[in-house]
């Protein structure tokens, strides 16, 4: 009877002790859940990414873009808005960006932490890349040398090296930026995991 009565008494009390001390695939699997619910879409990081382009492009058009359309100050002038946009911002508003913060969402580090310094700069830099080896690539494209000029010959090869550098650095930017939207969050942007940086929502 006693031992009847303590099964029956354990049969009981069993899911009550359980729902107290979850199991450790319970806790792992919550885990997961409330980090999949951090996850923010890269739809949204792109778009962060070019909502803070596009701050930069158009603070240039409304002010020395008015007056001026000499590429190299354009260079040195987008430099400055990619320093200013993607590293001073972020470090002055805890992680956040003008586009992350339209998006609603941060950047943090691997902890959830603020990000520190280095790793803004290593994004920022990582985000200014591409820009600036496409831009130089124009810039020397649009330089006219004369046929005759002993500089012609090495102009036409450097030009075709570089189209070619191009073309390879386009093909796998938008190889990656594909990969990372099949993955759907799984898989971070370039920019952010060479930084180990981690977007995540508020």
């Amino acid at each position: 009877m006693l031992n009847s009565t303590g099964a029956l008494a354990g049969y009981w009390i069993g899911p009550i002790i359980l729902a107290l001390f979850p199991s450790k695939k319970t806790l792992l699997a919550k885990k997961a859940k409330i980090e999949s619910s951090r996850l923010v879409p890269p739809l949204s990081q792109l778009l962060a990414v070019w909502v803070d382009y596009f701050l930069i492009q158009a603070v240039w058009l409304v002010t020395i873009g008015l007056f001026s359309s000499n590429d190299v100050m354009e260079l040195v002038y987008t430099t400055v808005g990619f320093l200013v946009v993607y590293f001073i911002l972020p470090l002055l508003w805890g992680g956040q960006t003008v586009g992350t913060r339209l998006l609603r969402f941060k950047l943090a580090g691997p902890q959830g932490e603020v990000p520190s310094w280095r790793a803004l700069l290593k994004r920022a830099f990582a985000l200014y890349l591409p820009w600036g080896l496409s831009t130089f690539f124009g810039i020397l494209n649009r330089v006219e040398i004369d046929m005759d000029s002993a500089l012609y010959p090495i102009h036409v090869w450097m030009t075709v090296v570089l189209f070619v550098c191009m073309a390879i650095m386009v093909a796998v930017l938008c190889l990656h930026v594909l990969l990372v939207l099949l993955k759907k969050g799984e898989r971070t942007f370039y920019f952010d995991a060479a930084a180990d940086i981690v977007p995540s929502k508020k």
